[in-house]
């Protein structure tokens, strides 16, 4: 299907774009640019969109380097033990009806990525607030509110690292070097970590969710890796589209998009599509593809891998408080996540 002109809900005019070999060729097209400074209607300050995702080209493959060690494999492998204990523990007591959104689902990510940027303990609730709001909310002004909020204490956190480094990823991206001697700026420290804080916390925990429902419409589901994978795919934990604006003319699909228009690349119709699911199935899209693909896929992965098993082996029983056309939906363009889970776990 070639690319459709439309005009999206705040009448801006754009291409949509939902087949799955332009749209992979989209986010791999380096003429496709990531890097506009007009963020959600300028509701959010320029300085936060000074991460990897709002670059490209040699200034995107610098900064990538520079803050991906954090996230390796081997990293992300050191950090298992922590994810089983906070699992462990967010689980500790239960009994009776939970709301597992609330209790696991996003305590568990929040946990996690605040471990992984050295935040203090007593932040970390509001961490949670913050970054959720700034995500899911409708609602300009609280927006802005947790946008400032956020930035006050990030910028604190950067200069309170740099006095007193500790074993974490800020500390490590403060010392970090490209081969010239530069390093990393203020303002790339700070998007970099409420970047990591908003996408590590939101995307893990509407995957999470949507997993340990259908655990309970399923009680014999297989949890592991392959559960994990097909999650991915189907629940689009970071967006349901992404947005490239054109630095030259680019034909897609037969279609020659002008230089200057904006492109919507959708990945939720690649990933449903049938063809996509033949076997051996095409890669999902769910963290992205090409140079601007997720850095935090491994440490996702193994978070969710880690809670559908701890939720499995303590509560193999679980089954809903309310009748499931009662839970509520979050209203969001990004993603289609639960507000609440509320569940009997005994």
């Amino acid at each position: 299907m070639p690319p459709e002109r439309v005009i999206s809900p705040d009448g801006q005019s754009l291409w949509l774009v939902t087949s799955e070999p332009e749209v992979r060729a989209g986010l791999a097209d380096p003429r496709l640019t990531s890097n506009r400074q007009l963020v959600r209607n300028g509701q959010v300050p320029p300085i936060l969109h000074v991460n990897q995702r709002g670059r490209d080209g040699e200034d995107h493959a610098r900064l990538r380097k520079l803050v991906a060690s954090a996230f390796g494999t081997g990293k992300v492998a050191a950090l298992r033990e922590r994810v089983v204990g906070y699992a462990e523990e967010l689980t500790d007591g239960m009994t009776g009806t939970v709301d597992l959104v609330a209790e696991f689902a996003a305590p568990l990510p929040t946990a996690v990525i605040c471990e992984l940027l050295g935040v203090p303990d007593d932040h970390r609730s509001d961490f949670a607030d913050w970054t959720s709001t700034m995500i899911g909310s409708t609602d300009p002004a609280r927006v802005r509110d947790a946008v400032a909020s956020l930035h006050r204490f990030v910028v604190n956190l950067i200069e309170v690292r740099r006095a007193e480094p500790g074993d974490d990823v800020l500390s490590a991206w403060i010392a970090a070097r490209s081969p010239d001697g530069a390093g990393l700026t203020d303002n790339e420290l700070l998007s970099m970590a409420v970047l990591t804080m908003a996408a590590g916390i939101e995307n893990v925990t509407h995957v999470l969710s949507h997993g340990i429902l259908l655990m309970i419409r399923d009680p014999q589901l297989r949890v592991g890796s392959d559960l994990v994978e097909q999650l991915i795919r189907f629940t689009a934990p970071t967006v349901v589209s992404i947005r490239r604006f054109a630095t030259a003319d680019v034909e897609i699909g037969g279609v020659t998009v002008p230089e200057g228009d904006t492109v919507l690349l959708v990945l939720t119709s690649v990933d449903r599509d049938p063809a996509a699911l033949a076997e051996p199935p095409s890669p999902h899209l769910g963290f992205g593809h090409g140079p601007h693909h997720c850095l935090g896929i491994h440490l996702a992965k193994t978070e969710l891998e880690v809670a559908f098993e701890t939720l499995r082996g303590r509560f193999p029983r679980l089954e809903l408080a309310v009748p499931e056309a009662e839970l509520v939906w979050r209203r969001s363009f990004r993603c289609h996540a639960l507000r609440a889970l509320p569940v009997r776990v005994d």
